[in-house]
């Protein structure tokens, strides 16, 4: 298993680079780089309709329902919910914090989902969006995609 070493913050991460909207245009622009806010919206419970933005713009309605660990039929009642509670709002803003970084690294929607569903060599040949049903599989996604940007891996 390749050690793990966090180096970078995970804010820093997407402040660094300008983000694709995966979220409707109500939502504060810096939800996903400025972690006050994203307390915040956590705490507050965001909007269904951000889920379903997400879900609407990646195309991953399986797989964010995976990592939300609900059924599609359970998915589809969030997104019309006025508002989400803090845990699963934590988790789809920390989501769309992954997918969005991943699209910018990866220069595209269709790139980023196409690396994320195949076997990568630095998780250990597993799939990368096996990982995302948890926050240590986002952070180390994170980690990888920062690496991958920086040229350490290909």
């Amino acid at each position: 298993m390749p050690k793990y070493i966090s180096h970078t913050p995970y804010f820093a991460l997407v402040a660094e680079r300008p983000q694709e909207t995966l979220f409707s245009r109500d939502m504060p622009e810096d939800v996903l780089s400025n972690p006050v806010t994203f307390v915040q919206w956590a705490r507050r419970g965001i909007p269904g309709s951000w889920l379903a933005s997400l879900v609407g713009k990646t195309g991953l309605e399986n797989e964010i329902a995976t990592a939300l660990g609900m059924t599609s039929h359970q998915l589809r009642a969030a997104c019309q919910a006025d508002a989400l509670d803090a845990r699963t709002s934590e988790i789809v803003l920390d989501l769309a914090r992954v997918l969005s970084y991943c699209a910018s690294v990866w220069e595209s929607r269709g790139q980023a989902v196409e690396w994320l569903s195949h076997p990568v060599h630095a998780f250990a040949d597993q799939v990368p969006m096996s990982l995302l049903d948890t926050f240590e599989g986002r952070r180390w996604l994170m980690e990888v995609l920062y690496k991958i940007e920086q040229g350490d891996f290909s």
